[in-house]
């Protein structure tokens, strides 16, 4: 669950490792998708970029991927969101993620321990990478 002040981080396509920390669990935006076409999202998680403005947390062509937690100890890479708007807000740049928990239970999906043992599910691992402490996977070929 994600928390006001939480270190989190994320790989994306577009701005590759970034870190930052949480600035509201609670957030309502609109994002505008055309010109006629506005969505409302409410109970959102809202990331600033730990870094001088001007460089977001993340941007278009990140969406989809996993904000996770930023920790040295056994809480590191825990999922917490998953990356969806982002753009300016006031004087600062912010991203929006949809918190993970409704995420997993509309799909039915729990969080691989990494312990090795089979899970209950019928899908396992990742598609084409691993979370973890290694290098993101070459990109899929189109």
């Amino acid at each position: 669950t994600a928390r006001i002040g939480m270190e989190v981080q994320k790989y994306g396509r577009t701005t590759v490792y970034t870190s930052g920390q949480v600035t509201s669990v609670n957030a309502s935006v609109c994002v505008a998708y055309t010109p006629n076409l506005d969505g409302m999202f409410i109970k959102q998680i809202e990331v600033q970029n730990k870094v001088p403005f001007g460089h977001a947390f993340g941007g278009p062509g990140d969406s989809g991927s996993l904000i996770v937690t930023k920790d040295k100890g056994a809480r590191d890479r825990r999922p917490v969101a998953l990356l969806f708007a982002g753009g300016p807000s006031g004087d600062v740049d912010v991203t929006i993620g949809c918190p993970i928990g409704p995420v997993l239970t509309r799909f039915g999906l729990t969080i691989d321990d990494g312990s090795g043992a089979p899970g209950t599910s019928e899908i396992s691992g990742t598609s084409g990478g691993v979370v973890g402490s290694v290098d993101p996977p070459a990109p899929f070929p189109m």
